[in-house]
C-alpha cells in the first residue's frame, strides 16, 4: 500500500487523490493530495 511521504497517510491507488513528486535526493515518492496542496508542491507534467 502506498503512504504518503509527509503524513503518512495509507493511500489506495483505486480511489486516493495522490501525485507523484521528487524528494531532494531525487527519489520519487508518493505525496496525498491534501499535503501537496498545503505544501504548495507542483504536480508532475504528465508531458514528459
Amino acid at each position: 500500500m502506498l503512504r504518503c511521504e509527509i503524513c503518512q497517510k495509507p493511500l489506495k491507488e483505486c480511489c486516493d487523490l495522490f501525485h507523484e513528486a521528487e524528494d531532494e535526493n531525487g527519489n520519487s515518492v508518493v505525496i496525498c493530495y491534501e499535503c501537496a496542496e498545503e505544501h504548495k508542491i507542483p504536480f508532475e507534467d504528465d508531458n514528459s
